[in-house]
């Protein structure tokens, strides 16, 4: 799964008693800035968050479209009038899709996704079989058959534990609104679908959302 976690940092402080904080990290200041040579600098501790910094305290799943996601399975190209026919044995591979870019839990989402929306979601699908579908392409095309897989498209909201400061921690919410690819994990014949792609821009080989699928989809 392609996952795209976000980086958390801390910015620098810098305390006047002569001593610089960087991640948690402490310098001597320069000898211009040091008072005298018996000085205690005293550098506040880096609280421990608990759970951990970073850790992902929930994750749900607060929408979901219907959609198909291209798989590798296509036919060769036929110019309409025609018939073109696919009629292959092999391996149908689908992935996800995630524009999310902080870190959450696929396996908490995928959870969500089952209770609040009825859908059994992985982050990918293979299917090895015989695929054969036809479709007649119309006059003045030239068209391929897009074999897609019916998926979700997600929306987002994960809660994760930050340090919000040297001595405080608390509870960070990110949320993405969709464009994230999950396909179903059936593979049942009810969901593949096969339609006509080709230069026409209704019919190209993108990811299909909100929308049913059909052979001029």
């Amino acid at each position: 799964m392609n996952l795209h976690p976000k980086r958390n940092g801390l910015a620098s402080i810098a305390f006047t008693c002569g001593a610089i904080l960087v991640y948690g990290l402490t310098a001597a200041a320069p000898a211009s800035a040091q008072g005298s040579p018996n000085q205690t600098v005293v550098v506040p501790p880096v609280m421990a968050c608990s759970p951990a910094a970073g850790t992902v305290i929930s994750t749900t799943a607060t929408s979901n479209l219907t959609s198909w996601l291209p798989s590798n399975v296509t036919s060769s190209y036929v110019a309409g009038v025609g018939t073109v026919t696919l009629n292959e044995t092999t391996a149908s591979n689908i992935s996800n899709s995630v524009s999310a870019s902080f870190t959450f839990s696929a396996s908490d989402l995928f959870t969500s996704a089952s209770a609040n929306y009825g859908v059994t979601l992985g982050s990918s699908s293979t299917t090895t079989q015989g695929w054969s579908y036809s479709i007649t392409v119309p006059s003045g095309v030239t068209a391929q058959i897009q074999q897609y897989k019916e998926a979700s498209d997600l929306g987002i909201k994960s809660v994760q534990e930050v340090l919000l400061s040297p001595t405080k921690c608390g509870a960070q919410t990110s949320t993405s609104a969709g464009n994230n690819f999950y396909p179903y994990s059936s593979t049942s014949a009810g969901t593949f679908c096969y339609a006509l792609v080709s230069s026409i821009p209704s019919r190209t080989a993108g990811i299909q959302i909100n929308s049913g699928c059909s052979p001029n989809d």
